[in-house]
């Protein structure tokens, strides 16, 4: 996956970034046709499909995809694959800091459920580098948690 390869230099060039991609790979054909029906056909590409129809159809959409598919096997990039919903995971270079660390507990934690996730950066704090820490929120982190607030609630 030259590049992938190439996205990690590009991020790696910039001041203090750090690349982490997380895989997903499902081979268990009950995880698979779980999926559709209970999370895809929710989704706007299957909007008025009949559930069976939308989830008939995003199965046929992996099919498709398996031929060309490539499993994360660089050497220099970090990555995390998990496998089969958790089952089983895979790490590669994750030493590099304790942000990465922390993902890997998440998502090794994860009880999976018909449930949403979300991801969202925190606002910024006061005292620098403090993501250890439950610092209070500057005053640009304060406007971020307030739309960070606003969109989540409009969204659910």
């Amino acid at each position: 996956m030259p590049h992938l390869i190439m996205v990690g230099n590009m991020m790696l060039s910039g001041p203090n970034l750090h690349t982490l991609f997380i895989e997903s790979f499902v081979d268990d054909e009950s995880i698979l046709r779980d999926n559709a029906r209970n999370v895809k056909i929710s989704s706007p590409d299957f909007s008025g499909m009949d559930p069976d129809d939308a989830a008939e159809l995003y199965l046929k959409r992996i099919d498709m995809k398996i031929p060309t598919f490539e499993i994360m096997e660089e050497k220099e990039l970090n990555y995390i694959r998990m496998i089969n919903a958790g089952r089983r995971f895979f790490y590669n270079n994750l030493s590099f800091n304790y942000l990465s660390h922390r993902i890997v507990f998440y998502l090794t934690n994860l009880h999976i459920k018909s449930r949403t996730t979300f991801f969202a950066r925190a606002g910024t704090t006061t005292e620098e580098d403090s993501y250890k820490a439950d610092a209070p929120l500057s005053e640009p982190g304060t406007t971020w948690s307030c739309v960070l607030e606003t969109s989540l609630s409009d969204h659910l």
